[in-house]
């Protein structure tokens, strides 16, 4: 009872730093994450909403080929960067379907890595400024403001002295808290590569399935294409013996 107690008590201080950490570490990342969503959104609202719409104009003319081909050619003329290589024409209608929703993944990935690389950068930079005042800026210039003050006013004396050495400890206070402050942005960079990895993975997923489909597209439309043509060269062919027979008759 009372021992498993206290050793329950003394595992929870021996690991309580590593806890706390993970603690930590995980609510900061939870939080980066939730900053890169809305910041990836609202810059891909837009294109994101003309998929949306371009995706509902597909299933309300599902068995008008021609109407899908326009939407799609309408929606390519002013987005040239997505559904690049979609043949309208010769793809099936379940792979438009499957390439618009490739699409709309990699809109949300490709948003989700420029906002982390612009949330990485203003890290990054509070980081430099924070070293920057560490070494040169407002701590170290904290000492000397105090002392250009004190003797000024003529009183550059023991309560000076003591003045001042309390102005020393408040910047090696300060310094420590700037300390704190680059190891926490550190670890939030640390946090954002990490992420970033992940979406660089998802980012590929997603190509190659467009790819995938980009390619079945356009192997449906090659073959559709080619039966085309021995068509007309069998009508050209029926068109030529049609013509030798009436003349042999003649």
């Amino acid at each position: 009872g009372l021992g498993a107690l206290v050793v329950l008590i003394g595992v929870i201080i021996a690991k309580w730093d590593d806890w706390s950490d993970a603690i930590f570490k995980n609510s900061k990342e939870a939080k980066l994450r939730n900053e890169i969503q809305e910041e990836a959104l609202k810059n891909s609202a837009e294109e994101l909403n003309d998929l949306d719409k371009l995706q509902k104009k597909i299933k309300e003319n599902v068995n008008d080929r021609s109407a899908q081909t326009k939407a799609i050619k309408e929606f390519q003329k002013t987005h040239p960067d997505l559904l690049q290589g979609l043949d309208s024409e010769g793809a099936s209608y379940e792979d438009i379907n499957k390439q618009i929703q490739a699409n709309i993944t990699l809109v949300k990935l490709k948003a989700e890595s420029d906002a982390l690389a612009s949330i990485r950068t203003e890290k990054y930079k509070e980081k430099l400024e924070e070293q920057l005042d560490a070494q040169n800026g407002s701590n170290a210039g904290f000492v000397s403001t105090s002392k250009s003050l004190f003797t000024l006013r003529g009183a550059y004396s023991a309560l000076t002295g003591n003045v001042l050495e309390l102005s020393k400890q408040s910047v090696l206070k300060a310094n420590e808290s700037s300390k704190e402050v680059i190891k926490t942005k550190e670890k939030e960079i640390d946090s954002l590569d990490k992420i970033d990895a992940e979406i660089q993975k998802k980012i590929e997923e997603a190509q190659s399935k467009i790819f995938k489909t980009k390619k079945k597209g356009s192997d449906k439309s090659i073959a559709n294409k080619k039966k085309e043509k021995e068509q007309i060269e069998k009508e050209q062919a029926e068109e030529l013996r049609l013509i030798q027979e009436a003349l042999e008759k003649e």
